[in-house]
């Protein structure tokens, strides 16, 4: 029995078609996959930039790098065994940062806790200085952006300047202000 004509044209085409797929798909996917893969490498290499630079940036700022369990999470609190001992440390924290800018500490106290954790919790401390608006912006940003964790609960600013003092003049401020300090006992 004969086929027509017709019929194999067909069939040749529609093999060559078969083929053709088989081959052309499978070159198709490698090259949407090497795409792909070239751009998933580009954003790892930018994020690989971006975590240098912010590890950097961090280690400048003399908070290391650290990740959980090498005692990075220990640095943001206070140490001591009791309040007393975190509050000691605060005090010296906080006197440091005021005295880097040339502010007058006149008065530290204590505010009494109510917590009773004995793993932790905060201490607070009211503390009065004289100082003037520049050194006061420097002495809220460092307290705030330190590797310990404070906080400026409160803050009272009075200037103490007299009405016929020079306008332009920074006036000298009398600041009360409330910290808090987390602190956590050292794990033995």
């Amino acid at each position: 029995m004969r086929t027509p004509r017709g019929s194999t044209r067909r069939v040749r085409v529609a093999a060559i078609a078969a083929l053709s797929c088989l081959v052309v798909l499978p070159v198709l996917v490698v090259a949407w996959s090497a795409i792909v893969v070239s751009r998933l490498a580009e954003e790892n290499r930018n994020d690989t930039a971006l975590v240098d630079t912010l590890k950097a940036r961090l280690s400048a700022l003399g908070g290391g790098v650290g990740g959980v369990g090498d005692g990075a999470s220990v640095r943001s609190y206070l140490p001591g065994d009791t309040p007393a001992i975190a509050g000691a440390e605060l005090q010296r924290l906080v006197t440091d940062i005021i005295g880097q800018t040339g502010a007058v500490v006149s008065q530290f106290e204590f505010v009494a806790s109510e917590e009773t954790d004995p793993a932790g919790g905060t201490v607070e401390m009211r503390i009065l200085f004289h100082t003037s608006i520049e050194p006061l912006q420097k002495i809220l940003f460092a307290t705030e952006t330190n590797t310990t964790a404070l906080v400026v609960k409160s803050i009272n600013i009075e200037s103490l300047a007299l009405d016929e003092e020079a306008p332009h003049a920074s006036p000298t401020l009398r600041v009360l202000a409330l910290v808090e300090g987390y602190w956590r006992r050292a794990e033995r």
